[in-house]
């Protein structure tokens, strides 16, 4: 999970986590998709839905 514009950003891509740890950047080159939640209404229900997991 990347943040873009102080958004979360979750994305994949083949060998994108291969040897990182948290917090480290990951290579733009290795992004294959890129999933944004953009309906601020289901961000909100997502978050609140997440916090009980």
């Amino acid at each position: 999970m990347i943040y873009k514009n102080k958004q979360e950003v979750i994305v994949m891509g083949r060998g994108i986590a291969f040897n990182k740890r948290v917090g480290e950047d990951t290579e733009e080159d290795k992004v294959e998709k890129i999933f944004t939640l953009e309906d601020q209404n289901i961000t909100k229900k997502f978050k609140i839905q997440y916090t009980f997991f």
